[in-house]
């Protein structure tokens, strides 16, 4: 996968080869957060490829997160249709 620090460029983290191990264990959240934000603002992915090139923990992390932001627009969008139902049921008395 390209190393998100230097997204290829070579850092001391990637030990100037632009690319880091995909193994599980090696990858940390933040930079699993950061691939997800460069997805989402710049349309890029971390490793070269399609969706279906991208390793397994970056998917299903995009799902996660994906999931997550559905639900809470949804839980918003419901407060906020009975926060107006509430003001115009109360509204009307005043």
């Amino acid at each position: 996968m390209i190393c998100l620090k230097c997204l290829g460029e070579g850092c001391q983290d990637c030990g100037r080869q632009g690319f880091i191990s995909e193994e599980p264990g090696e990858i940390e959240s933040d930079e699993i957060f950061r691939a997800y934000k460069w997805l989402k603002k710049y349309n890029v992915f971390p490793a070269p490829g399609t969706w279906m090139d991208q390793t397994a923990i970056f998917v299903n992390t995009v799902e996660f997160i994906d999931l997550l932001e559905g639900a809470w627009y949804r839980l918003r969008e419901r407060r906020n249709k009975a926060t107006e139902e509430l003001a115009r049921k109360y509204g009307k008395r005043s």
